[in-house]
Formats: structure tokens, sequence, C-alpha cells
């Protein structure tokens, strides 16, 4: 399916709803060469968004009871779609502060579920699958802990929205915590001044957290500072749901010191690779 413009999308969805029956047809014919999409994708990329497939009359439950909140809900859709506030979309809330601002009372006193509920009636807003709530909610509740540890204000927590590539990241390293670690094992010691030896562990939650108790007591910044790397490289292939040791570049690293024929001290190696957590001393982590 060719990629669209959605704001443009929007609109022609906008419009084509308002238009009269024998008139949908013209509006589909103005604009879809604009969007560079057939009307069969038209129809199933809005069937996709906004759950139905235009076939039917839009339901009216809670329309009839305040038929006034319908033009005040339009106003609100456009202001969440078609603003942005720093690359992204408004939240519901925000979009009715801002309608408020450009004139539309009512807005202000419309709850924010029932404004979310009409707008999915008039398929102004899209409609989640059943069978994907329950993931959006797991999602919604591992963030939620998360921001409230790391002390995010309200503000703060608006900018991370759905599809952001950093509530994936939250999401799925804090799934990866309960099942991995990552082991930096010394494979190479000559002359180290912290007393390494070959067979030392490092073991470091999937953050990149070094658990002290599971790491020699010396922790040398020459050493430890090399692992930054190999750790990112493991956070972005869990992110993506992807074998966590299957990256390519830097499985070892030395540490800064080039050894005492290159005119340094001494030199270490470690190995970085992920395994299965488990509670315990260091010999309880499997190799």
């Amino acid at each position: 399916m060719p990629k669209i413009d959605m704001r443009m999308f929007f609109m022609v969805v906008q419009e084509y709803e308002e238009a009269a029956r024998g008139l949908k047809g013209a509006v589909l014919e103005k604009r879809l060469p604009l969007l560079g999409i057939s009307e069969g994708t038209f129809y199933r990329k809005r069937q996709k968004h906004f759950g139905e497939s235009g076939r039917k009359t839009p339901t009216t439950k809670g329309q009839r009871k305040r038929p006034e909140y319908v033009d005040a809900v339009k106003k609100i859709m456009l202001e969440k779609y078609l603003s942005k506030k720093e690359g992204q979309h408004l939240t519901t809330a925000q979009a009715q502060a801002l309608a408020t601002e450009k004139g539309c009372e009512l807005a202000a006193t419309i709850p924010k579920g029932t404004v979310n509920r009409i707008a999915r009636e008039m398929w102004l807003q899209p409609r989640v699958p059943r069978r994907q709530m329950g993931t959006l909610m797991a999602e919604d509740k591992i963030f939620r802990r998360y921001a409230d540890r790391v002390g995010y204000r309200d503000g703060e927590r608006e900018q991370i929205q759905e599809g952001d590539p950093r509530l994936r990241q939250i999401e799925r390293l804090a799934r990866a915590a309960a099942r991995y670690a990552i082991a930096a094992e010394v494979v190479k010691a000559r002359h180290c001044n912290s007393g390494y030896r070959v067979g030392d562990r490092f073991i470091l939650d999937v953050d990149g957290n070094f658990l002290t108790k599971l790491c020699p007591p010396r922790l040398c910044v020459y050493l430890i500072s090399q692992v930054t790397l190999p750790v990112a490289l493991i956070n972005e292939r869990l992110s993506e749901g992807l074998d966590p040791n299957q990256f390519h570049f830097m499985h070892q690293v030395r540490c800064l010191d080039v050894g005492v024929e290159c005119g340094g001290y001494g030199e270490v190696m470690l190995e970085i690779k992920v395994v299965p957590r488990i509670k315990g001393s260091p010999a309880s982590i499997p190799d």
C-alpha cells in the first residue's frame, strides 16, 4: 500500500463523510489523484484507521442526547490530528484546550471519554481492534510505572505518544529484564592494575546497570566504559524483538590501556553476551 499524507487523508475522509450520498463519488474522483491512491486503497485505509468500511450509516449513540456535541467534537478532532506539538499529534485534552482557545467554548465542557466515544462513532478517530487492546493496556501500564519511577511530569509524559520508539524500547526492555542479563567476561588479561583475571565476569541488567554484587570488587573506568556500545546494540535488538546476541560488531572490547609493548602498562579484553537471568551469585549465571 503506498505511503500517503495522513493529514490530507483525514481531510478527504471528513469531506467524503459530509458529502451527500450522490456526491461521494465526485469527492473521491477529485481528491484521490491528490493522495495518489486508488478508490479501493482509500476504502481499505479508511477501514483500517476508522474501523468501518463506509457502507453503513454511522451510529448515533450518545449523539441524540447532545447533538450540539457533534460540531464541537469535529473541531476537537481537527485540532488533534492536524496540529502537532514538537512533532507529535496532540492528545485529546490538548486538542480540547486548543479548540477552546479558538472560540469553541463547548469543547472544554465535554468529558474527554465522551469526546473519544463520539469521535469513534463518527469515524473521526481510529478504533483499536479488541485483540490489540490488552497489549496496549499492558504497554501503558509499563510506561506509567517507568514514568513514576524516573519522575516524569505530566508534560513530559505527553511527549511520548503511541508509536514513539522510546515507548517501544521501554516496554520491551521491561519484559526482557525478567528473562535476560548481560555478561561481560574477561577473556584476556595481562599485567592488570585492577587485578582482573581470565574468567572474571561483570553482570549487568538489560538497561546497562552493573549489578555490583555479581561483579569483581573493583570497577576500572578504563575497562567498563568500553561496554557502552555493545550494551546499546543489545538494547536496540531487544527493542526490535530480535535475538540480542546476533549483533556482529564489538562482541569483544579492550580496555584503553595498550600494553607494555605499545607504551602502556597492561591490557584486558572482555567478551560481551546476553545470558539468561538467574538470581544468585556470579557462579549461578550460566555460560
